[in-house]
């Protein structure tokens, strides 16, 4: 198998790690590469562009990690973040939803789950900040 030197960007397995605002998307990038690939902070709408981290994950081979803005952003610029996640379902091989333990699923989740159901890609759901004081069990 090619490393990922060998292993053209366009041929990489793309993860793309997708959810509303501030669910704690480019923290779960941060973790899974062990790096601080992407900004973290406590305001909602940080992550602005795509993200990309590029990487080997055993026994994968050679991945792309994609971390994207926050599917209920909102405003003219929100409206165009918002418009690039979901261009990026286009080219991506399994989406990462990242839900917030401390509010139940929305309208939001419901809807890229139905463009990720279109599109037929797998997705692996994270329940994040389960350690949060407001955490509720999602029900």
């Amino acid at each position: 198998m090619p490393g990922l030197n060998e292993t053209p960007t366009s041929s990489r397995f793309r993860i793309a790690i997708v959810g509303r605002r501030n669910t704690g998307k480019s923290s779960i990038l941060n973790a899974l590469t062990n790096q601080s690939v992407a900004l973290v902070s406590e305001v909602a709408g940080t992550t602005t562009d795509p993200v990309s981290k590029s990487m080997e994950l055993f026994p994968l081979g050679p991945v792309v990690f994609i971390d994207t803005a926050g599917i209920d952003d909102f405003g003219l610029l929100g409206e165009m973040r918002v418009k690039r996640t979901y261009e990026i379902l286009h080219r991506i091989n399994l989406v990462i939803l990242v839900l917030d333990g401390q509010f139940a699923p929305s309208e939001w989740e419901k809807k890229i789950l139905t463009i990720i159901k279109e599109k037929n890609l797998p997705v692996v759901g994270v329940i994040n900040k389960v350690d949060a004081p407001n955490y509720n069990s999602v029900k």
